[in-house]
């Protein structure tokens, strides 16, 4: 899913093979409104898109809506303003204390320096169902 008709025709094509197989299903569509049922994943993943998200706590109950329980979602930054690792790590702890709010467990950051920018992912499990 991406707010972006360009990225998803790009997506489309890249990903054309895997589509036609049924792998993959491409669409354009908001974090806060994913266009797919209940518990349908078992993983997301979101890579430089979280500064787009309109609101990104109602983004983050909506990826954890469609999360299996034991799901999986990772949501990746790089700061591309930010050269300085302690400010992408300073992102990766909003991100962290929004998934924690969204009601994600074993909520982890992860940080790399690629050697472009430095890059944060958080990580987080849905558990069980209350």
């Amino acid at each position: 899913v991406d707010h972006s008709a360009e990225m998803v025709k790009m997506a489309r094509g890249t990903c054309i093979g895997a589509t036609l197989a049924g792998r993959a299903d491409i669409r354009l569509g908001s974090a806060d409104s994913i266009p797919f049922p209940d518990a349908c994943f078992t993983k997301a993943f979101s890579i430089n898109a979280v500064q787009f998200w309109r609101d990104r706590r109602a983004a983050m109950l909506e990826i954890r809506r469609v999360l299996r329980p034991g799901g999986l979602v990772g949501v990746a930054l790089e700061p591309r303003g930010a050269s300085n690792p302690e400010l992408a790590l300073a992102n990766g702890h909003v991100l962290a204390a929004d998934l924690e709010a969204a009601g994600f467990d074993d909520v982890r950051l992860e940080s790399s320096d690629l050697g472009r920018v430095p890059t944060v992912c958080v990580i987080g499990l849905k558990g069980d169902p209350e």
